[in-house]
């Protein structure tokens, strides 16, 4: 391999990182300040279900089991260095199941989030998809 070619191997993730958009959320500038970086990282998929999720939190549907509910809601959340959730909002914030989905979004925890080896604040998803299982029960998931 060239010189060249190794340069550009050690800048691609430099630049991954500068590319990235800054969070336009209250809390991600507070977030990005503790990381090695200026920025929180936007990782485009969620992580939900790639091993990094050490706790997860359904929402509690306990009040509105048996109703006829078929939807899903996701959650855009700010992981810290930690893996701990550092805010969470819901896209679609009208649906009436947001609110218990950002509830349980903020309890869950991930493992440190590493680019060089060193954790660094990310910005990702979790989707959570409510339907009725086969007794006609509303039941949550992740997706």
């Amino acid at each position: 391999m060239t010189a060249r070619g190794v340069l550009l191997l050690l800048f691609f993730p430099w630049a991954l990182v500068l590319a990235q958009g800054q969070a336009t959320w209250p809390c991600a500038d507070e977030v990005a300040k503790t990381g090695p970086y200026s920025r929180v990282l936007n990782v485009g998929t969620p992580i939900s279900n790639d091993g990094l999720v050490e706790r997860r939190v359904l929402p509690d549907i306990s009040d509105i089991k048996g109703k006829r509910l078929t939807s899903s809601v996701a959650v855009d959340v700010i992981l810290d260095l930690d893996g701990k959730v550092a805010c969470a909002h819901a896209k679609g914030n009208a649906d009436p199941l947001a609110t218990r989905s950002v509830e349980a979004a903020k309890q869950w925890k991930f493992k440190p989030y590493l680019l060089n080896d060193k954790p660094i604040p990310i910005q990702t998803q979790i989707v959570f998809v409510f339907k009725r299982d086969a007794g006609g029960t509303t039941v949550a998931s992740r997706n």
